[in-house]
Parts: structure tokens; C-alpha cells; sequence
């Protein structure tokens, strides 16, 4: 895993907390954000709420050159732009 996507963890960690980050280098992305494991994914990232997910949040995945992708209601996947 490159440095620009282990810097984006680590700052995701920071913002939503650190078991929202799932499942990396998975077959379909860098790794996944679970928004159903803290309250504070909700703020930032909710399928129903804040779809495109909050300014912080966008803010760590553009700096990394990477994009989420919805897999289901609860499970967004990040990709390379």
C-alpha cells in the first residue's frame, strides 16, 4: 500500500474513528469505511444524509488522489480518482 493511501487511513481514522476503516487493499478498492460502527461516520458519511460525504472527509480523499464509491447502505469502498 502506497504512502498517499496509509496517509488518507490514518487521517480517516482521526475524523471517524479508528475502527471505520475496513478491509484493506480489498478486491474492490484501497479499503473500505463501515458507517455503521460510530456515530461519527454518520456526520461525515451517511448513504442517506451526506451521500458525497463532508468537506473534511472529501478533503483527505482528494490530498490522496482517491474517491469513494458506495458498495452498499453501510459500506463506502475508495478508489484511485
Amino acid at each position: 500500500m502506497d504512502q498517499r493511501i496509509q496517509k488518507a487511513i490514518k487521517e480517516i481514522k482521526a475524523l471517524l474513528g479508528a475502527n471505520s476503516v475496513v478491509n484493506y487493499d480489498h478486491y474492490s478498492g484501497h479499503f473500505q469505511i463501515n458507517t455503521e460502527v460510530s456515530p461519527m461516520v454518520g456526520i461525515h458519511l451517511d448513504y442517506f444524509e451526506k451521500y458525497d460525504g463532508s468537506d473534511e472527509l472529501n478533503d483527505i480523499l482528494e490530498q490522496a488522489g482517491i474517491y469513494l464509491e458506495w458498495e452498499d447502505s453501510s459500506v463506502a469502498s475508495a478508489h484511485d480518482d
